[in-house]
């Protein structure tokens, strides 16, 4: 947002706003001093200054405009991405591991610059999370792919379960390509 007019600027209570009018209202510090009349019920306590702004940034398919990622500065996983980690995974990530997911984490752990990021998470059991922080122990990879390789020097690899569904195109996206653009051929041709 401080570096650019081209992104998109979104206020809860006014909708898609200029860049430019964003970095006014975050910095000028000027708030509504608006005191009202004193009469009837206020619907917020507190001063003006005491007034808060939060700034996240969302990330968008540049082709699509679909949602691909979220900013965030957390240590841990909040709500909606925690959420989110134990819809995609279902179970225990680890190989071989079939638990409940107790705890989601960080494939790459906060202290070594891992983001908190969907693609950086995973969903744990309880005994997997504990036990991945022993130091011959060591997960690598993104949420499409761990590997995990244990204290006896076992390496296996593990994905996260398809969602739920039709099943996984067997055809490359070339050739579903060349059959959708088939397919509407023969649909022009039927019409005419």
């Amino acid at each position: 947002m401080f570096h650019t007019n081209r992104i998109r600027v979104y206020s809860n209570t006014s909708g898609p706003i200029p860049a430019d009018l964003a970095r006014q209202l975050i910095t000028s510090g000027d708030t509504n001093k608006d005191e009202g009349t004193g009469k009837g019920k206020a619907s917020r306590t507190g001063k003006d200054t005491d007034a808060r702004v939060q700034v996240r940034r969302l990330f968008t398919h540049p082709g699509t405009g679909d949602l691909i990622g979220m900013e965030s500065r957390a240590h841990t996983y909040p709500g909606l991405l925690a959420h989110l980690i134990r819809l995609r995974d279902h179970i225990c990530r680890t190989p071989f591991c079939n638990g409940t997911i107790r705890h989601i984490d960080h494939i790459r752990p906060h202290a070594t610059g891992g983001a908190t990021t969907e693609r950086d998470g995973q969903g744990l059991c309880e005994r997997c999370n504990y036990l991945k922080e022993h130091p011959d122990y060591t997960v690598t990879g993104h949420a499409g792919q761990t590997t995990t390789t244990t204290t006896g020097s076992l390496t296996a690899t593990s994905h996260p379960p398809p969602p739920p569904g039709l099943p996984p195109p067997t055809r490359s996206h070339t050739e579903r390509t060349l059959i959708d653009f088939i397919w509407i051929q023969d649909i022009h041709r039927e019409a005419s």
